[in-house]
């Protein structure tokens, strides 16, 4: 007898679904690795391409969450670091961090990056956070 098949409307394809996929599992497992390895820019990255092949996973939303704090935290400078972030010395007086502050910002401000492809606009973001981060910690000349 012979059976004719009817060609099936593919609604997996296109509707992201609850289950992941083999490549949404790896793109989690290894953004998990590299949030065990501290490099949590890498970790970022891959939780946002694994959401964005299932919008619906649990996983990638709460690890790129988790990921995103602790670049955050990390980020946050010490007042020696924040020197060395600017690239000032420590008896800078504060016009020298100012100018040093915006040269920075002049390089790394995520709207003179937006030509960069998706890594590299995260690490100038990141960049850019450092920088304002380690400026609000030496802005104050009483504070030094």
């Amino acid at each position: 007898a012979l059976r004719m098949r009817v060609p099936m409307r593919d609604d997996r394809a296109r509707t992201p679904s609850a289950t992941p996929t083999l490549q949404e599992k790896l793109f989690l497992r290894r953004a998990g690795c590299f949030l065990a390895l501290r490099q949590y820019a890498h970790a970022v990255a891959d939780y946002r391409s694994a959401a964005a092949l299932n919008p619906k996973s649990v996983n990638a939303a709460q690890g790129m969450q988790h990921a995103w704090t602790e670049m955050k935290k990390a980020s946050i400078p010490t007042e020696q670091n924040a020197y060395m972030i600017l690239g000032v010395a420590q008896d800078a007086s504060a016009v020298e961090v100012r100018r040093a502050f915006h040269a920075l910002c002049r390089r790394w401000h995520p709207d003179k990056c937006n030509h960069f492809d998706g890594q590299m606009r995260l690490q100038a973001a990141m960049h850019f956070e450092e920088a304002q981060g380690a400026f609000e910690k030496l802005r104050d000349a009483e504070a030094r």
